[in-house]
């Protein structure tokens, strides 16, 4: 796999889901805030990959790469310990979020087709979590570069269409089917209280905190290349060149996160308090608003599969480790019994958890639960292990084959054979504590989502003839064709 396409794959992770929330984010910590926020947790995540990238290089010669992310804390730690918890922490975050890909896939469906239709969303995740299910058969990244190629033209192409709705739409007045995002009662943020705009809106209300650590959680989640840094080194025949490939993916982070962000910010003057495509002046019926949807489902889809793709992989080497990996029916249909009851879950909790708001309040406990510690706070540990003394000879014996792929254990002692430099372990120690930070932050935000009621908003539970649960002023939907 060539570096540039490692590149797109680490940026087509996560952004798909993340492009509609950048104004947000600016909305709810203002200009300087938000700008500073983006950019540190950018290389923040940045940082963590590279450190894993130099363990990746510092396996010992004549044994297998490291192939997945617990596999570096068994190289990094030598304890069986380190892999467990790495193994627990990554496949949670692989788990969790394949409901919050098939929410936000059948979310961008409906509103392509049927914008102001009456169709409950669950008939729509049924519909997408099929296409889903075959996405899986990629099996290895390295076939889903194309994809991800096709992930980043729809992410440009859902950004440049926020910018060209937001000038095109006045958020003041409105589209002709709703009414504009200026009639809200906190929408009078004009230019010239821009740039001096440092926190929420309006500190004084009872949601602004909440509101607010939301909001930079999006720039944390944004980006995490540490979830594939092992899987993408394994498939590269130059693994020191995935240095460029993290490079590329930040930038690109970057650049879409600010370009979007603000843009839609000035020409909106900041009047973006959800979500862009959930925004009372968004033109969801427009052709423009329903184009950016066709684009968004694609990308989310795009999504699923970068996400999917290695959690069926583990499933598969774990439990049948003697897969013939042919694409005759019985091998593909044996794949799809191995991929098959995460699949199961994900379509179970994106129809149990309600929408719209438990897409949010799962996204913001996926966040919290494991992309800090993903991609910051255990990359820093594995560095800063590697800097310390050797494991007991009894307990590096135990390590003669990794929980999660064939990765051998070196002989006891160090595992790695690059010595880590005390400007590494700074670093490290940096992205611990920053990582930290983002755990507090993504933890309260997750908190405040879940049990207030006036942030976690609207929720419903079920269609007509199924209905479980819906809150207060919503109602059952069933086909509305």
């Amino acid at each position: 796999m060539h570096w540039i396409a490692s590149g797109l794959i680490l940026y087509a992770f996560a952004v798909p889901s993340s492009i509609t929330g950048v104004a947000y984010t600016f909305y709810h910590s203002g200009i300087l805030l938000g700008t500073v926020m983006c950019i540190l947790a950018t290389v923040a995540s940045a940082c963590g990959a590279l450190l894993l990238l130099k363990l990746i290089l510092g396996a010992p010669q004549g044994h297998r790469r490291p192939r997945m992310f617990s596999d570096l804390g068994a190289l990094a730690t030598g304890r069986i310990s380190g892999a467990n918890a790495a193994l627990c922490l990554q496949l949670t975050n692989f788990v969790l979020y394949q409901p919050v890909a098939l929410l936000t896939t059948a979310s961008a469906l409906q509103d392509a087709v049927q914008p102001e239709g009456e169709t409950c969303t669950n008939y729509f995740i049924f519909l997408v979590s099929i296409v889903c299910f075959a996405g899986t058969q990629c099996r290895e990244l390295k076939y889903a570069s194309l994809l991800a190629g096709i992930a980043l033209i729809a992410a440009f192409g859902v950004a440049g269409l926020q910018i060209y709705i937001a000038a095109a739409y006045s958020p003041d007045h409105g589209d002709t089917h709703g009414k504009g995002v200026g009639d809200h009662e906190n929408h009078n943020h004009g230019f010239e209280v821009v740039w001096d705009k440092f926190g929420p809106p309006d500190p004084s209300s009872s949601t602004a905190s909440v509101e607010m650590a939301l909001s930079l959680t999006t720039a944390i989640w944004a980006y995490v290349p540490s979830l594939l840094i092992a899987e993408l080194a394994f498939e590269m025949e130059s693994p020191e060149h995935l240095s460029r490939s993290i490079a590329l993916s930040a930038g690109l982070n970057v650049a879409t996160f600010l370009a979007v962000g603000l843009s839609v910010w000035f020409l909106w003057e900041g009047g973006v308090d959800d979500p862009i495509t959930l925004s009372e002046g968004w033109p969801k019926s427009s052709f423009a608003g329903r184009m950016l949807s066709s684009l968004l489902c694609l990308s989310n889809f795009v999504g699923y599969c970068l996400d999917s793709v290695p959690l069926a992989r583990w499933c598969q080497r774990r439990f049948v480790p003697h897969f013939s990996g042919q694409w005759d029916m019985r091998s593909v249909g044996r794949y799809a019994l191995i991929s098959a009851p995460a699949w199961v879950f994900g379509v179970f909790a994106a129809v149990f958890v309600g929408s719209p708001s438990g897409l949010f309040v799962m996204l913001s406990w996926v966040t919290a639960l494991t992309v800090p510690a993903c991609n910051l706070i255990f990359p820093s540990i594995f560095t800063l292990c590697a800097l310390g003394p050797p494991p007991p000879a009894a307990r590096q014996a135990a390590l003669t084959r990794s929980l999660m792929s064939d990765v051998e254990a070196p002989t006891p002692g160090r595992c790695i054979r690059q010595s880590i430099t005390r400007t590494e372990g700074v670093i490290a120690a940096c992205v611990l504590l920053w990582g930290l930070f983002a755990l507090v932050i993504c933890t309260y935000a997750a908190i405040g989502k879940t049990f207030d009621p006036i942030v976690r908003g609207p929720q419903v539970i079920g269609c007509k003839g199924w209905g479980i649960y819906k809150s207060e002023g919503t109602e059952f939907r069933g086909f509305g064709w």
